[in-house]
């Protein structure tokens, strides 16, 4: 079982964050929507050496959380401000960095056709920087870079950068390894969500999560993740963890909170979620019935109509415990032998990963 500590409502943040970064007194940044200026104009690239020492120079940020948590948003939030560059995709770097050919592995994933089409300079580029810095049992940091380092040949960042964003999920499985390789400069935020919600997003994906079986898949998965979520919060300072439902219901105080666990200065480009600083309101699987573009909240009690009652009823069972500590309410008592089992399942899952990522 995870530690008894309460946990945080909008976000926890490091001892010693620069506050004073705040930019409410004059001093925010004035750069607004996403602009990008002259050294990631469009159609301009760097060279390999470049790229390489770009990515050096700035410190990292990681989005994690359980798929379908809201990473998207957040990762929205976070790609305008002046002092952040945000890549257009993730790199998923656990699921190709040990394959026989990583660089192969990379550019099979589907997600990545749109962004480097085949026959395309930029996706030889990016295939020629992976193929040269990534090999069999490279590794997810080594992964990471060279992503970083390809993706900075081909959308290179703007000259204010001080930190790359990543965000890949699943992740969240590997922060030790990489807070240990990329020192304490980096910084990860985790966003944690209703797993409800998260049940009836994923399942507008996958059908099985409407199903007994796939619910009792997920919520061993959700267990997994919050009890990492908990063990890091306790371990490592550069880690902190939001929830969605604040992030979507007061966005400033939840953002001012990550600008300075970030170590950024505020900037009101941090509630205006774009993609490449084109304005972006897609942060809900189900559509935004009219609302308006931005943060929408028309997801948070989505699942009522997307899930089984019995579903809902069994997830809830299974999680109560771990759903309260969020400040979920559960509305059900915990079952009995079947939490209990999940929990042994649970806590094989999290020793597997552990031992995967050095955890």
């Amino acid at each position: 079982m995870a530690d008894g500590s309460e946990a945080p409502s909008g976000s926890a943040t490091p001892d010693g964050a620069a506050a004073a970064r705040d930019g409410s007194d004059g001093g925010a940044a004035s750069t607004s929507g996403g602009a990008r200026d002259s050294a990631a104009a469009d159609g301009a690239t760097l060279d390999a050496d470049a790229a390489r020492a770009r990515v050096a120079g700035m410190h990292g940020v990681f989005v994690v959380g359980v798929a379908r948590s809201g990473t998207s948003l957040l990762k929205a939030l976070l790609d305008g401000h002046p002092e952040l560059w945000v890549p257009p995709a993730e790199s998923m770097a656990v699921d190709w960095c040990d394959a026989p050919d990583p660089a192969a592995a990379f550019l099979a994933l589907p997600k990545y056709d749109a962004l480097l089409p085949a026959g395309s300079d930029e996706r030889a580029l990016v295939e020629a920087m992976l193929r040269e810095r990534v090999h069999p049992g490279s590794g997810p940091v080594v992964a990471v870079r060279a992503f970083l380092e390809a993706m900075a040949r081909v959308r290179p960042p703007q000259d204010s950068a001080r930190r790359w964003v990543e965000k890949t999920p699943k992740h969240l499985r590997a922060v030790p390894t990489f807070l240990s390789a990329l020192g304490r400069e980096t910084r990860v935020v985790c966003v944690v969500r209703d797993p409800r919600a998260v049940l009836a997003s994923q399942a507008k994906r996958w059908e099985r999560g409407r199903t007994p079986e796939g619910m009792r898949h997920f919520a061993r998965r959700w267990a997994t993740g919050d009890v990492l979520t908990h063990d890091f919060l306790r371990r490592h300072p550069q880690f902190t963890a939001v929830r969605y439902e604040d992030l979507v219901a007061e966005p400033e105080r939840v953002m001012r909170d990550v600008a300075t666990h970030l170590d950024i200065l505020w900037d009101d480009v941090l509630v205006q979620p774009t993609r490449g600083g084109v304005p972006w309101g897609g942060n809900s699987s189900f559509g935004t019935e009219g609302a308006p573009a931005g943060i929408s909240a028309v997801s948070l009690k989505r699942y009522e109509k997307e899930l089984r009652p019995d579903v809902v009823a069994g997830l809830c069972r299974l999680l109560a415990p771990r759903m309260t500590r969020w400040g979920y309410d559960p509305e059900c008592r915990p079952a009995g032998p079947r939490r209990w089992l999940l929990e042994l399942s649970t806590a094989r899952a999290v020793r597997r990963e552990q031992r995967g990522w050095g955890g």
